[in-house]
């Protein structure tokens, strides 16, 4: 016999009139959500409400915390960074208290790594609840949906001799717009400039020393949020061909690793500060019009470098005297 869930049940009185109603049933929404605090939001059942009761715990919790709100949203503040909680909202008549609303779960990220960081990937990190894979088309205001499906995954198949780890997504398809989150990041409040850097290669899916496939439609780009939360096509660096941008083609990346490096200024060419979040996105929406795997090793978020070393340096033709 299949299993079955059971959730949120409600046990209410039966032929009393009920003067209390409880929040819309699964109207509980968690959004701004940092490391320490998350803002929980639904929606009233009656206009004239005006009070509400609400109560969150951690998982490993045995009693809830409550606090109260005269609006239908609330910052709930000093929480503990990755974590997980569950809420529920009562509305508060006064003289009576309705019964629970639907409950909501969410996690908080974790806390903000501080410069100079830098990932190489010797172990896979996705696995770490501070790294994130998420699906959404990179637009002005990006909508973002979490995924482990079909999307950026770890790997340490060698690439050109580059055989450390690393991570790959197959850029592929017609409604491919993968991205992955690194964790946030604290760049500090001194204005000083840093860069973000990082070895990129595109190579054919099926055989990842060969040249990339011509892929007109497909895109990489580098994203920056200033938030970790809010991401949108403002603050990016992207690799397209056919655009503006002439200098940084996705027909011009190669099986051979790049380093890529991006100088973390905002607008106004000033540089950022706070807790900032990076994500790496592939996009395809042509079927048959390539099928590649982007990768990418050895990400640093680190000082602006006036005289950077040499990089992918190589010796050729040896011989005994040369």
């Amino acid at each position: 016999q299949p299993g079955a869930i059971i959730d949120n049940v409600m046990v209410e009185p039966v032929g009393e009139e009920i003067t209390c109603f409880r929040p819309v049933d699964n109207s509980l929404v968690a959004s701004n959500i940092y490391s320490t605090s998350a803002t929980i939001s639904w929606e009233a059942s009656d206009e004239s409400q005006s009070a509400w009761n609400v109560y969150y715990k951690t998982s490993t919790d045995e009693t809830y915390t409550m606090v109260t709100s005269d609006e239908t949203s609330i910052e709930l503040t000093d929480l503990l960074p990755q974590t997980q909680y569950t809420v529920y909202v009562t509305t508060n008549c006064g003289s009576e208290e309705s019964t629970p609303s639907t409950t909501l779960t969410f996690r908080t990220e974790c806390t903000a790594v501080s410069v100079p960081w830098s990932e190489d990937f010797t172990t896979d990190p996705i696995t770490s609840t501070c790294w994130s894979r998420m699906n959404g088309m990179l637009s002005e205001n990006v909508s973002l949906t979490s995924t482990t499906s079909g999307t950026w995954t770890y790997s340490s198949t060698a690439v050109n001799g580059n055989s450390t780890g690393k991570i790959k997504n197959n850029v592929y398809g017609t409604n491919k717009s993968n991205w992955i989150l690194t964790p946030m990041i604290d760049l500090g409040e001194s204005g000083d400039l840093y860069e973000l850097s990082f070895d990129l290669a595109l190579t054919d899916y099926n055989y990842p020393n060969n040249p990339p496939d011509a892929a007109p439609d497909d895109k990489f780009a580098v994203v920056v949020s200033e938030d970790g939360v809010t991401w949108s096509n403002a603050n990016v660096l992207i690799y397209a061909d056919g655009d503006e941008d002439t200098e940084h083609n996705f027909s011009g990346l190669t099986n051979q690793m790049q380093r890529v490096v991006y100088t973390l200024v905002d607008e106004n060419e000033e540089p950022l500060t706070g807790a900032v979040r990076f994500a790496f996105y592939g996009e395809s929406t042509v079927g048959g019009g390539g099928d590649n795997r982007l990768c990418i090793d050895n990400i640093a978020v680190e000082d602006v470098v006036d005289c950077p070393l040499p990089y992918n340096v190589a010796v050729s033709n040896a011989s005994i005297t040369a």
